[in-house]
């Protein structure tokens, strides 16, 4: 009945959903890959805020290198990029430590006032990386949301962070003899591998020598430098060799050259990399 009140306004936070090549969780790729992130998010109800601060801030694993945002949009407005000191309506700024991106959607409030349920998606590239980790662990990546939570201060909050993951695989080639139930390795057998192009080998892939025993593929600036050649995949001394960095799907296992002493195999080997995804996230 008096003639003063106090209203607390119950607001929803912003938060972010972000996903990888289209997959909300994980999707699996070869080292040298790109690939594609979406984060998307919605204009908050800025009632009663003078000013807004909104900003998505990503961080990428050593084995995923940033390459470029290739769009941003609210609603239907395209959000264009400009430097430091340009801020305006309708432009975001980019900046990059080390691998912590953080993309600032400037002069947020007077650009998005009557806009307050309308999707923000931002859109970037990055590669995988030759320091990818590869086999069951993940190339993790992650995004958060800085926003303003308190009407007429500079106070701030972060959303919990939306995490997808990128794998990609080992291989394992064991080159040896039978003698009873007892395998000895044979060292120096030759191996090439090829994509699978129905049910046979198709495009070779590429392959860098990491060190004796081990291998992974090649990333594209590599392949494609003067006077780049594959490298012949030999085992080691145990009969094994390690090939790291391919995504889920079906290869060929070619024998160039078998050890001394030995024939080749008669018949390509047919390698299948499955992964399974928890289809709910």
């Amino acid at each position: 009945t008096g003639n003063d009140a106090t209203v607390n306004m119950k607001s929803n936070y912003p938060t972010v959903v972000k996903k990888v090549n289209d997959n909300k969780n994980a999707d699996d790729v070869n080292i040298g890959d790109t690939v594609t992130y979406t984060l998307t998010s919605k204009v908050p109800d800025m009632t009663g805020y003078d000013s807004y601060v909104f900003n998505f801030k990503d961080t990428l694993s050593a084995g995923l290198t940033f390459k470029e945002i290739t769009s941003v949009t609210v609603g239907e407005t395209t959000i264009t990029k400009v430097d430091a000191g340009q801020e305006a309506n309708d432009t975001y700024t980019l900046t990059q430590d080390g691998q912590n991106i953080t993309i600032t959607m400037n002069n947020f409030l007077a650009s998005n006032a009557n806009k307050a349920g309308q999707e923000i998606k931002v859109t970037y590239t990055a590669t995988l990386n030759k320091n990818a980790v590869t086999g069951f662990d993940a190339n993790k990546n992650s995004a958060t949301i800085e926003y303003s939570n308190k009407p007429g201060t500079t106070d701030k909050g972060e959303s919990e962070p939306s995490i997808v993951d990128v794998h990609t695989f080992n291989s394992t080639i064991f080159k040896y003899y039978l003698k009873g139930e007892t395998q000895t390795g044979l060292a120096n057998a030759e191996f090439e591998l090829y994509k699978a192009n129905g049910e046979v080998a198709g495009e070779k892939v590429n392959i860098k020598k990491v060190t004796d025993g081990e291998y992974r593929v090649a990333t594209p600036e590599e392949a494609t430098a003067e006077g780049f050649k594959s490298d012949v995949i030999v085992s080691g001394n145990n009969g094994k060799v390690l090939v790291k960095g391919l995504e889920a799907g079906t290869y060929y296992l070619k024998e160039t050259k078998a050890p001394e002493g030995y024939n080749k195999l008669l018949s390509d080997i047919k390698v299948e990399i499955k992964a399974n995804y928890d289809p709910k996230t």
